[in-house]
């Protein structure tokens, strides 16, 4: 049997922060000074200085296929200056800039372009990322919220909780949930490398996203 042409020809949905339930996704990487030229990247991506943070703000040049924008920040690591933190915050919404604001890169190819300033195709990064559901239909496996519990005389309410994970599946170490009226909200923690060429966000959150459908499932439709 020969399938439904039109079927197949049917266009794929293009792959959203939104559609896959991710507000925030942040890159935290610490390089000793040979393995980054932080001055020559400095130079060239330009950004404002405050209190010794750098940072710059990166939007998408393809709105209708990105739907994030990101920060950028750098600075000596406190610990020790002959090294560099560098931190790439990936946001769910609108930007907070001029429009006509010019940068070398887009959002999008960020980590492809800050290839050219590492020595090295990789690096490890710490990722912390948030997850949100809606809470009608979503709820934890691990542990159903809000629980109850006798406190002063009153009852004080447990909305969240925090579980280490063993063997860190995908890198995750660590999962927060919490739970209010309207969402469930999931702070992932997470190892990861990260590889430059053709580097795309939306790979580390299915990773992440496969840890986390472990950890909560969909509510049972009331008959």
């Amino acid at each position: 049997m020969v399938a439904d042409e039109s079927a197949q020809a049917s266009p794929k949905l293009p792959q959203t922060f939104a559609s896959k339930n991710c507000t925030e996704l942040s890159y935290r990487i610490t390089m000793p000074t040979g393995k980054f030229n932080v001055e020559s990247f400095a130079e060239e991506i330009g950004g404002i200085e405050t209190n010794g943070l750098n940072s710059t703000i990166l939007d998408s040049r393809n709105r209708k296929r990105d739907d994030y924008h990101i920060h950028v920040f750098w600075e000596p690591d406190d610990d020790d200056p002959s090294r560099t933190k560098l931190q790439v915050d990936y946001h769910a919404w609108p930007p907070e800039f001029a429009e006509n604001e010019k940068h070398p890169v887009s959002a999008e190819h960020f980590f492809d372009w800050v290839s050219q300033y590492f020595n090295g195709t990789s690096v490890n990064a710490h990722i912390h990322a948030e997850f949100e559901y809606p809470a009608e239909k979503w709820q934890s496996r691990l542990m159903l919220l809000p629980i109850r519990v006798p406190f002063d005389d009153k009852l004080a309410v447990i909305d969240g909780f925090s579980v280490s994970l063993p063997l860190e599946p995908q890198g995750v170490n660590q999962v927060w949930v919490a739970w209010n009226k309207k969402r469930l909200t999931l702070q992932v923690f997470a190892n990861r490398a990260v590889h430059f060429k053709g580097f795309t966000p939306h790979e580390d959150i299915d990773a992440l996203r496969a840890v986390i459908k472990k950890l909560i499932g969909e509510k049972e439709k009331e008959s």
